[in-house]
């Protein structure tokens, strides 16, 4: 599944929003367990934690920018063939450059 997820990020490189991914693979500890990792960029907070920060309230501008962003990105997503599956605030991430 992780390297599944990987690939998808890496065809949507340069075309949105996506934090960079520097190593995916496996790593064993020192005890023989296996773990499965996937490291990129730490991006801001989710879309989720600001609407908790402002009381579960944005006012009609930031709603409307907000919206004009995710259609925008998740336009791009289906372009590349992509359903994405799982929309929420979790999973919008701020800290993006555009």
């Amino acid at each position: 599944m992780l390297f599944w997820e990987s690939k998808l990020i890496h065809k949507l490189r340069g075309k949105t929003s996506v934090p960079n991914l520097h190593f995916v693979g496996d790593e064993k500890t020192e005890d023989g367990k296996i773990y499965h990792v996937m490291v990129m960029d730490l991006l801001g907070k989710s879309l989720e934690d600001l609407f908790q920060e402002c009381k579960r309230k944005f006012d009609l501008s930031t709603c409307l920018h907000i919206s004009v962003q995710m259609i925008r990105r998740i336009q791009i997503v289906h372009q590349e063939r992509i359903i994405h599956r799982d929309i929420k605030p979790d999973n919008f991430m701020t800290g993006g450059n555009d």
